[in-house]
C-alpha cells in the first residue's frame, strides 16, 4: 500500500485574493475550498488547521471577508505548492446590504458550479445551530457537481453531552443524505478534530491528484 505524504499545514502561505471568479488563477492546480456562514468560525478553524494564528484574519465583524483568499499547500516531500486552500467569503450575515449579499452569493455559486480546479469542499457548520436554508443550498450545489464534501460541526466544545448526541445524529443524517460526504466534530480551542481533518485532507488530495494524473 502506497504511503500518503502528509500536507505540511504549518507551511501554508497566502497566495492571493480574488474578488471575482474571473480573478482566479487559470492553472490546473487542485483546490480545496472552505465555506460557511459568517459566524461559524471559519477563519479561526483555518488558523487552527494551519497552526498559524494570523494566516486567516479573524474579524470581530462577521461578513467582512469580501473576496476569495487563496493559500498554497505543500507536501512533505515536495518543495513546490501542490494544491490551494480557498477561503470563500462567509454567507448569510444580516447586516450586509442586499446588493452586496446577492453579489457574494452569485460569486460563490459561480465558483462551486463552474470551477474545474475545485475537488473538495469543506463546509463549516456551527454545531449549536440547525442547518440553515443557505447551508442546504450550498451543500446541494456541491452535490450536483459531485464534489467530495467534508462537514465540520464546529464549536463542539460548547455543547453538553446531550447536545453532542443530537449534533452527531444531525451530522449522520446529513452524511446519509449527501453522496460522497463525511463529517468531523471540531473545536479550535481544544484542538478536537484537527488531526482527523489533517489526515482526511491529505488522503483526499492524494486520491484526487492520482485521478488527475490518470485522466491526463
Amino acid at each position: 500500500m502506497q504511503t500518503v505524504s502528509p500536507i505540511l499545514f504549518h507551511k501554508t502561505s497566502f497566495a492571493m485574493g480574488a474578488p471575482t471568479f474571473e480573478d482566479l488563477p487559470s492553472d490546473a492546480q487542485i483546490e480545496i475550498a472552505i465555506a460557511g456562514r459568517s459566524n461559524a468560525g471559519k477563519s479561526t478553524l483555518i488558523n487552527n488547521l494551519t497552526r498559524q494564528n494570523k494566516l486567516a484574519r479573524v474579524s470581530q465583524t462577521p461578513g467582512k471577508t469580501r473576496e476569495m483568499n487563496l493559500f498554497h499547500l505543500y507536501l512533505k516531500d515536495r518543495n513546490e505548492a501542490i494544491a490551494r486552500l480557498v477561503d470563500l467569503p462567509g454567507y448569510g450575515y444580516a447586516k450586509v446590504s442586499k446588493s452586496m449579499k446577492s453579489s457574494w452569493q452569485a460569486e460563490l455559486g459561480h465558483y462551486l458550479l463552474e470551477r474545474e480546479n475545485l475537488k473538495i469542499l469543506i463546509v463549516i457548520l456551527d454545531s449549536r445551530m440547525p442547518i440553515t436554508e443557505l447551508d442546504a443550498m450550498l451543500i446541494d450545489m456541491a452535490s450536483k457537481r459531485g464534489l467530495q464534501q467534508i462537514f465540520i460541526f464546529n464549536k463542539i466544545d460548547k455543547l453538553n453531552q446531550s447536545e453532542k448526541a443530537k449534533c452527531h445524529a444531525m451530522a449522520q443524517k446529513l452524511v446519509y443524505e449527501t453522496p460522497n460526504s463525511s463529517y468531523i466534530v471540531y473545536s479550535s480551542p481544544k484542538n478536537i478534530g484537527r488531526e482527523l481533518l489533517t489526515e482526511k485532507i491529505s488522503a483526499s488530495l492524494h486520491h484526487h491528484a492520482q485521478k488527475s494524473e490518470q485522466d491526463t
